[in-house]
């Protein structure tokens, strides 16, 4: 698997943000997806590809990005790619990102696909991150990984009563 730790990066991550995380929504999806996006917005395609055989009343995870994300900030790394996308991610107890691949997303025209997530709590036993069946577990506070195989399968789930929070990069 082309999955690798990056490093640890809890310094960049500041406490009111994930204050803010915690106690706000940000975009309920697939709830509020629209059915009708500019095919050149990048997450607009992203996030109806990804829940298109979902139930639209239901909310599988709640995503904060440029235009409900209040803080301003720099990447947390020096990135030589270009970011194409970046979303913190709050799943709450029972919601989940759904098992995919960037085919899923129409995103395997990126030959230099790459994807960051970074962990914005330590791990908590029933927080699911999987990558080509593998579970990422045992991570710290601001721990990133990287995996951009266009074939790797990926999904997150929350089986806990806590919020589990991370950060998504993606670039090209």
């Amino acid at each position: 698997m082309k999955n690798y730790y990056v490093g640890n990066f809890s310094s960049w991550i500041d406490n009111k943000w994930i204050e803010y995380l915690n106690n706000y929504n940000g975009d309920l999806l697939p709830k509020n997806i629209k059915d009708v996006s500019d095919e050149k917005n990048i997450r607009d395609k992203k996030y109806r590809l990804t829940f298109q055989n979902w139930d639209k009343d239901r909310v599988s995870c709640i995503a904060f990005s440029d235009h409900n994300f209040p803080f301003k900030f720099s990447m947390p790394l020096n990135l030589k790619e270009t970011v194409i996308d970046w979303n913190f991610i709050k799943l709450k107890s029972g919601m989940m990102i759904p098992l995919k691949t960037p085919e899923d997303e129409d995103l395997v025209n990126i030959k230099s696909l790459k994807r960051y997530k970074m962990f914005l709590q330590n791990y908590e036993f029933g927080h699911i991150f999987m990558v080509n069946g593998e579970l990422i577990t045992d991570y710290k506070l601001g721990d990133m990984f990287k995996y951009d195989d266009t074939e790797d399968w990926n999904g997150t789930v929350n089986i806990t009563n806590n919020p589990y929070l991370f950060f998504d990069i993606i670039t090209e």
